[in-house]
């Protein structure tokens, strides 16, 4: 499937990026300014190693990368091209390590369905809240670990309502281990992530932010986060103010 940068995203009309996502491999190109050929790179599905989303008012960037076969910045494409980049690109790397199972297993694995069925879990909004904690404190602070990372990727790619349910999943999880006599190192690193949680709070949320904010100092990093998320409307705003404050001065 062909993904092209976005013209209402600031990208180039006459030299847009291209970003094809198959079943073998994802690929980047753009036309060079001569027009007579493109730049490109190709990277094959099974060596890409994380995708990430940034998105902002005007667009969004995606940044692909792999294990030893480079690097793929798509930059001005919409918030759902991007998303559904992504999305194609994990489906098509499930799918390549089922059919290396299948080739592995003759007849039907009901341990390789679970398994798959447990990592599916963790991505698929719906399946969130199926996440069980484990009876070991250390393999469930391990899990909130990973969990909290969930939730930082969710808010920096603007998925409100998966960031939301890693974040019920996070608290639910937070309470169950508290329930528990924990050791002194236990301790720390619960506190460790409830300050990560903390801090993801302050820099993604305005409102919570400020009830949670322990000092002026983080209210004030709280509205800091908050202009720079909005940059764009910020200087919006402030230019029209700008604007009739002059021509009220001017009528004067």
């Amino acid at each position: 499937m062909e993904f092209k940068s976005a013209v209402t995203r600031g990208g180039n009309i006459v030299l847009p990026e291209i970003i094809t996502v198959t079943e073998q491999e994802v690929t980047w190109k753009k036309r060079n300014k001569i027009l007579i050929s493109s730049d490109s790179i190709s990277i094959p599905i099974t060596s890409i190693s994380s995708v990430e989303i940034d998105t902002n008012i005007v667009g969004t960037t995606i940044k692909i990368k792999s294990n030893g076969q480079g690097e793929i910045l798509g930059s001005n494409f919409t918030a759902s091209d991007a998303k559904e980049i992504k999305r194609l690109i994990n489906q098509f790397q499930i799918k390549g390590k089922q059919s290396k199972n299948d080739k592995e297993y003759i007849t039907g694995n009901k341990e390789l369905e679970l398994k798959q069925f447990e990592q599916d879990k963790y991505y698929d909004i719906e399946r969130i809240p199926l996440i069980e904690f484990s009876q070991d404190t250390n393999e469930s602070i391990s899990e909130l670990n990973k969990l909290t990372g969930l939730y930082r990727d969710s808010l920096r790619e603007g998925e409100e309502k998966k960031s939301e349910a890693y974040l019920v999943k996070i608290n639910e999880g937070l309470r169950f281990i508290m329930t528990s006599g924990l050791t002194e190192q236990q301790s720390r690193l619960v506190d460790l992530l409830k300050s990560d949680l903390h801090n993801l709070t302050i820099k993604n949320y305005l409102f919570k932010g400020l009830s949670v904010s322990l000092n002026n100092d983080e209210r004030f990093k709280t509205i800091l986060y908050f202009i720079w998320r909005n940059k764009w409307w910020t200087l919006f705003i402030v230019s029209l103010i700008y604007v009739v404050i002059r021509n009220f001065l001017d009528q004067n």
